[in-house]
């Protein structure tokens, strides 16, 4: 979502992931996210929390402040070849239906993956693959 924000100044392509990019009320957010944990579950090997409170509420109120952006103009203004979304099939939270019949109708080349809102290993693959990143070995 900041990729997207600071699009302009941005060279090279973007990959976004499971973008929730449909303007919804804090509240609706809020359910979704409530849903998300239910259903899924946090992503623990990869989320990295912070024990200090005034720093979470920060990071809090910038997600908010994201989450209210409405993106329908930027994705109108940039090149069609310069973004690609990468989603779960399965994603009923966050990048659901709906964020796939917007990303449709503004001609954003979608690819879709058997899961989740939770990233896997296909997804990643294609990341990397996008980016022309070569992918290391575990150590």
């Amino acid at each position: 979502m900041v990729a997207l924000r600071d699009i302009k100044k941005i060279k090279g392509k973007v990959i976004l992931i499971n973008p929730p990019l449909l303007q919804k009320s804090f509240f609706a957010w809020f359910v979704c996210w409530l849903r998300y944990l239910r259903n899924e579950g946090l992503f623990w090997e990869r989320q990295k929390f912070t024990l200090n409170p005034i720093k979470f509420f920060h990071e809090l109120l910038k997600c908010i402040k994201l989450l209210r952006i409405n993106f329908s103009d930027t994705l109108d203004d940039v090149s069609k070849d310069k973004i690609t979304v990468i989603r779960g099939r399965e994603d009923l939270f966050f990048c659901d239906q709906g964020t796939v019949m917007f990303l449709h109708l503004k001609n954003i080349k979608i690819i879709e993956y058997k899961g989740g809102h939770n990233l896997c290993e296909e997804m990643e693959e294609t990341m990397n693959r996008l980016c022309n990143l070569e992918v290391l070995p575990p150590s």
